[in-house]
């Protein structure tokens, strides 16, 4: 129920994917926000909504030396 800044240890390997999911609950006061780290080039930060069971899955993909965010998705949830 904080605000995190998430980073890549490594850059992987050219061509290397890497998917980040994320499930939201209600235990804040308010909305997470998520930054990614220089490690990660990124479209901005993700701000997680102070929801039950929201998910998001976040990709990036390598080019062996640093990851570039390739897709973004809310995933509908029942």
């Amino acid at each position: 129920n904080q605000d995190q800044t998430i980073n890549a240890s490594g850059g992987g390997g050219a061509g290397d994917e890497m998917s980040i999911i994320f499930v939201t609950d209600t235990g804040g006061s308010g909305d997470e926000v998520i930054t990614f780290g220089t490690n990660m080039i990124s479209t901005g930060t993700l701000t997680l909504a102070n929801l039950t069971a929201d998910v998001y899955v976040v990709t990036f993909i390598s080019n062996g030396t640093t990851w570039y965010e390739k897709s973004r998705t809310a995933v509908q949830t029942t």
